[in-house]
């Protein structure tokens, strides 16, 4: 079991197991395209803008406009993670941690998946906004309780692993279709017992994903200071 636990046993314990504040799964994935890879690489095509041509004259000929193709190509990587509840540890506390383990697993593995979606918005990327200042603009009346989940076609998402210096904290806005998160296995969990572990129960979770920016014009970068 986790080396934590001695810690538990030292102390009265309460007939239910408590979860630490963390972020419960991926916050990013329902805001980004996903789909799935079954290979060490994925590959996504990409048409790019072509412009037309003036006809001048009747039967002109017709022109040959090369329609340009590029591609993006995104690493999956594989993560997992896994502890160990030995047997005579059950019988001193009151409550399995099995389920709280394997939801604290699955947290993890969705953190990290947003961890990888925003490594792939930064970079080269487009700084920039219009201030929200104005009530005219202004249709979330949630702004007065500190609220704001939606402006101007934008939805809010809150996110407190974002990278930030001194006071300035790199903020992204995104299009859906500007950032991909390819999976090729979906977060999976398994409670096992290892018998090269006194018969310990183990509590594993995995997972393979990587993400790739489709499109540098769909990813904005917006540099915000935080007041103290």
């Amino acid at each position: 079991m986790s080396s934590e636990i001695t810690e538990s046993l030292k102390q009265q314990y309460h007939d239910y197991i408590e979860m630490g504040l963390q972020q419960m799964g991926s916050r990013f994935r329902p805001a980004v395209r996903v789909e799935s890879v079954q290979a060490k690489y994925g590959y996504f095509d990409r048409v790019e803008a072509v412009d037309a041509v003036l006809k001048t004259t009747r039967h002109a000929d017709t022109p040959q406009i090369d329609t340009p193709h590029t591609r993006r190509r995104v690493d999956m990587s594989d993560y997992h993670v896994a502890d160990l509840i030995d047997k005579q540890d059950v019988l001193r506390i009151a409550g399995n941690p099995e389920n709280v383990y394997v939801q604290t697993h699955i947290n993890a593995l969705g953190r990290q998946m947003d961890d990888v979606i925003i490594t792939a918005a930064t970079g080269t990327a487009y700084e920039g906004e219009t201030e929200v200042t104005s009530s005219d603009y202004n249709t979330v009346k949630a702004f007065v309780q500190g609220e704001v989940d939606t402006f101007m076609g934008f939805t809010f998402i809150r996110f407190e692993r974002l990278a930030k210096a001194s006071t300035t904290r790199s903020c992204l806005a995104w299009s859906r279709s500007g950032l991909l998160l390819a999976v090729g296995m979906d977060i999976m969990t398994d409670i096992s017992e290892r018998k090269d572990k006194s018969l310990a129960t183990q509590v594993y979770a995995c997972a393979t994903f990587g993400a790739t920016r489709m499109y540098e014009e769909k990813v904005v970068e917006i540099q915000c200071t935080e007041s103290a």
